[in-house]
């Protein structure tokens, strides 16, 4: 990846505050394994673990233990501050968290279950409740709004029209390997920002390959607010369904927005890269779409902009 001319022309070009989510070591791991990890072809797993982070300490703009030496920890939570207009919390959602359990697991609900561990979790309520700059920014590896998602339709079935009914998808059901699988968890954190009275608190969010702008609720009134990006290549829903874009996802999407009034703003086709801009008044971000994904000349346009005025926690159309 780092003789690629166009990443080196980033580094050199920009400054980079990056964090780890699953794929740097195994998909979908945490602390005690991953389920697509294969002791018997892949050796143990705490060996790949470590590789991997040995790895990521080498290669990425990343001071571990914060300090500039290789080798010196494995600890990625940190925080940044930019002047009185922003903070900027950047979680390791990966290093410290249980095993992800299914929606139907009993344990699901269980208060002692962690997205963050104990120790990063009161890093971040302690931060975000601290009087600071206006914004406060959190790097959230995987979406912290709750989203109840109606399942892709089959493939060979996307000929049939009735595919396009949302309502023939079966039941809708959380990812449980965002914070949706640690509801508990994820209440504290919303209700020590109340408690605090806090607004402002923006969660710069990815991993789910698809452009989103959500109002983050406690108990159906806004506490947060949460604006994800798309990913620049990486497959998405009309990907991944093989379908025309913009056909059989339009479905999908207003399906989600009824199922999830909080949401604003999803689209889950269009590959590209998202512009976050901060005044005093206002945090906007602006999606923008690539022509083509495959190709280094790509042309690229607006695809959409929202903004969260400031004191508002609401994320409204420009």
């Amino acid at each position: 990846y780092k003789t690629d001319p166009d990443l080196q022309r980033l580094h050199a070009a920009l400054p980079m505050v990056a964090t780890w989510d699953d794929h740097e070591i195994a998909d979908g791991w945490y602390p005690g394994g991953a389920f697509e990890h294969q002791r018997f072809t892949e050796g143990p797993w705490d060996r790949r673990k470590r590789a991997a982070m040995r790895a990521y300490d080498e290669w990425m703009p990343v001071r571990l233990g914060g300090t500039a030496r290789v080798g010196d920890g494995t600890r990625i939570y940190r925080r940044f501050r930019f002047g009185r207009l922003a903070d900027l919390s950047m979680l390791d959602l990966r290093g410290y968290r249980d095993e992800r359990v299914e929606a139907d697991d009993p344990r699901l609900d269980d208060g002692a279950r962690s997205l963050t561990g104990a120790d990063q979790e009161a890093w971040l309520v302690e931060g975000l409740a601290t009087p600071g700059a206006r914004w406060r920014l959190v790097g959230n590896p995987v979406m912290v709004a709750p989203m109840l998602m109606p399942p892709r339709p089959r493939g060979q079935e996307l000929a049939l029209r009735r595919t396009t009914d949302p309502m023939t998808w079966g039941p809708a059901e959380p990812n449980t390997d965002t914070w949706d699988g640690y509801p508990v968890e994820r209440r504290r954190v919303l209700e020590r920002i109340k408690e605090a009275g806090v607004d402002d608190v923006v969660f710069l969010s990815g991993d789910v390959h698809t452009a989103w702008a959500n109002e983050v609720e406690l108990d159906g009134a806004p506490v947060a607010t949460e604006l994800v990006c798309s990913s620049v290549t990486s497959n998405n829903v009309d990907d991944f369904m093989g379908t025309k874009p913009r056909t059989v996802s339009l479905a999908m999407e207003e399906a989600i927005v009824r199922m999830n009034p909080h949401v604003r703003f999803v689209n889950l086709d269009d590959h590209g890269y998202s512009v976050l801009e901060l005044t005093p008044d206002e945090a906007r971000m602006e999606w923008h779409a690539v022509s083509d994904r495959t190709d280094p000349d790509a042309s690229s346009r607006l695809l959409a902009t929202r903004r969260v005025p400031a004191g508002t926690n609401r994320v409204l159309p420009t």
